[in-house]
């Protein structure tokens, strides 16, 4: 049937199909690229988005040590009320940053991290009252065992607490490559030896009155297998 036809008409066909693929394969490409900006968008509105509102929580955290230690360090009642209102102030940007960051994560790892830490945070917050509770009864700038038994213990939930905060994230990417270390001493034993066999020649050559000739040195050695450097140490 093709053979029938005209070598022009062949021509019109053949660029008419690659016409027509090209339009499949850019319709595909854009379909795709627009997803992929969608998942863009998704990823900043959740991901991206929840971990900003971490790191605010995580910082008013620190805020609240800050307070907690200021408060304790107080030498009026005005100063040790501004101090405990400050902690207050903080205690809520912790958990509104927390709430509107809980909605913004899918998996169930985020789900599980956010779960421990609804229960470290009650855990933190009743010890926190506890010690704050003794401190007030004691006299300003002043401690006792059972305040810093107490106070060892908020530390410890707010150790926790940063920790799930924070998270351990381990490092992946491009690395440098290693040298891999050898041992040298034969290579180097056998350089010294052919510079006490050159040594020897001169001297010789100078004896016998000869002209002194200018020797090569050979190149330092290299690292091998990476291109870097010999290893030291």
């Amino acid at each position: 049937m093709f053979s029938n036809l005209k070598i022009g008409v062949r021509l019109i066909a053949g660029f008419v199909l690659v016409a027509a693929i090209s339009a499949i394969v850019g319709a595909i490409g854009i379909s795709n690229t627009g997803q992929i900006n969608d998942m863009a968008d998704r990823m900043y509105d959740r991901e991206l988005l929840g971990l900003s509102y971490v790191k605010e929580a995580n910082i008013n955290l620190i805020y609240i040590g800050r307070a907690r230690g200021n408060f304790l360090l107080a030498t009026t009642a005005e100063e040790r009320d501004n101090h405990l209102a400050a902690i207050e102030k903080y205690s809520a940007a912790v958990t509104d940053y927390m709430g509107k960051a809980r909605p913004l994560f899918i998996t169930e790892q985020g789900k599980q991290k956010l779960a421990s830490f609804a229960t470290g945070w009650e855990e933190y917050q009743r010890e926190m009252k506890r010690a704050l509770a003794l401190a007030k009864t004691q006299k300003l700038a002043q401690r006792d065992e059972t305040l810093t038994s107490a106070l060892e213990a908020v530390r410890t939930k707010a150790n926790v607490l940063d920790d799930l905060l924070t998270g351990s994230h381990e490092t992946q990417g491009n690395e440098r490559p290693r040298c891999v270390r050898r041992d040298d001493a034969p290579l180097r034993e056998h350089a010294h030896a052919d510079d006490r066999r050159r040594d020897r020649r001169c001297a010789g050559r100078r004896a016998a009155g000869l002209p002194h000739q200018p020797q090569r040195h050979a190149a330092p050695l290299q690292g091998r297998g990476c291109g870097q450097p010999p290893c030291r140490g």
